[in-house]
């Protein structure tokens, strides 16, 4: 029984004017765009299961889009988020302007159609897998002198160097699409840039499209505490941007030179929301406001990124924040993706070689801290939780309930 794959790209990007997620301290829409945004569908058969991922340019979306784009189709979708801070926001509530709840409906629009295009045109695929390292990012929790945390330079740090490409050929031996997994903050492009772009990745992208001429599904890794090496380079940010996309292509294609065939005898697909508990206070937004000066962008913050966490309250009160999980199996390969901006350590810890880690996937709760990093505090720990409306930041034992029930589901 032959594995059957389809692809398909649609565009989405936003028009002049919107603002863009990934910086807090951005305060001016955006005036155009340096390149076309995408949505890219993979969709998988094999006997009687049928998955789609679909490689967005956006920052990460929240639980309220992937049910829009879900209700739509009939068979389970991975929307896995590239996580460039130069994008569009990926969702409206009730109080937001008509511009952004018509192109988060236009952007849904596109979205499902890459899908049913996607999967329309399934055919008998062969696979190959292919590996290799990349070296453009460093860890960015910075060691302070008065034992502070900040975003800066870690050389010491962990970081996950694994490129895994996996490459779908046709009866005919020509390409039909690369599934390419590897993680890095897209964060060349600063706070300065008003630009929509996919940052590096894109780049990346039509550097290996060129050379292979088929549509690249790009599935970020566990970045959370990775940057590229070269933001910390003085010099043009286009100039940066293009070096790192390039690099990074190297490496993707040195992986499909490599690559060797990976036999497909199952597709299977599991999906769990996992409750992380929460470490509330009713003090928190004053406690980050101490920490970070949001008065000047708290408005802004407020009317155009009002991002929805999915709480529940247990019977003492006790507050948890719904992230969802999904595993993919195909053939040995194990495709883990979690709803968060995870920690390297955790993408580590529970890949295998030649798996797949996709973070920013069905949703984002925020920062999934890794629990030796916990105390350290910092942004991702301390401060980003309140721009995901949390009440609090997660508690100590997040990393391991979420890597305990995410083997649960891979045994299963």
């Amino acid at each position: 029984m032959p594995l059957l794959a389809g692809v398909a790209r649609r565009e989405i990007t936003p028009p002049v004017g919107l603002y863009m997620v990934g910086y807090g301290n951005r305060l001016l829409p955006n005036c155009g765009a340096r390149e076309p945004l995408t949505a890219t569908a993979l969709t998988l058969r094999y006997d009687a299961v049928t998955v789609s991922v679909v490689a967005c340019d956006l920052l990460a979306v929240t639980d309220a889009t992937v049910q829009l784009v879900q209700a739509q189709l009939t068979h389970p979708v991975l929307l896995c988020c590239s996580h460039t801070h130069s994008g569009p926001p990926p969702h409206a509530a009730a109080g937001s302007p008509s511009a952004y709840v018509v192109h988060l409906r236009w952007m849904v629009s596109q979205i499902v159609d890459a899908v049913r295009e996607s999967t329309a045109n399934v055919r008998p695929v062969t696979v190959r897998r292919g590996m290799s390292e990349t070296h453009i990012a460093v860890n960015r929790r910075q060691r302070n002198a008065d034992g502070s945390v900040s975003i800066g330079v870690n050389p010491d740090g962990p970081v996950d160097r694994s490129v895994t490409v996996l490459q779908f050929h046709d009866g005919r031996g020509q390409s039909v699409a690369a599934l390419v997994n590897l993680a890095c903050h897209p964060t060349v492009l600063d706070p300065g840039n008003v630009q929509a772009s996919a940052d590096w990745v894109g780049v990346m992208r039509d550097v290996v499209e060129a050379e292979t001429g088929a549509p690249v599904v790009f599935v970020q890794g566990a970045c959370a505490d990775l940057n590229p090496r070269l933001n910390h380079t003085p010099g043009n940010r286009w100039g940066i941007r293009f070096d790192v996309g390039w690099q990074t292509a190297q490496s993707v294609l040195e992986a499909m030179a490599d690559a060797l065939p990976l036999p497909v005898d199952r597709l299977a697909h599991g999906q769990q929301v996992i409750d992380l508990p929460l470490e509330a206070k009713a003090d928190f937004r004053r406690q980050v406001r101490r920490q970070f000066p949001l008065a000047a962008f708290e408005p802004v913050l407020d009317r155009f990124f009002p991002w929805e966490a999915r709480l529940t309250a247990d019977a003492a009160g006790r507050l948890t924040v719904g992230m969802c999980v999904d595993v993919l199996r195909l053939g040995d390969v194990r495709f883990i993706g979690m709803g968060a901006e995870v920690f390297t350590e955790i993408g580590m810890a529970l890949k295998r070689e030649g798996d797949m880690f996709a973070g920013v996937t069905n949703g984002c709760i925020g920062y999934l801290p890794a629990a030796t990093e916990h105390a350290a505090g910092g942004y991702e720990v301390d401060v980003a939780p309140y721009f995901f409306r949390l009440p609090g930041r997660l508690r100590v034992d997040a990393a391991e309930i979420a890597i305990d029930a995410t083997q649960a589901i891979l045994r299963d």
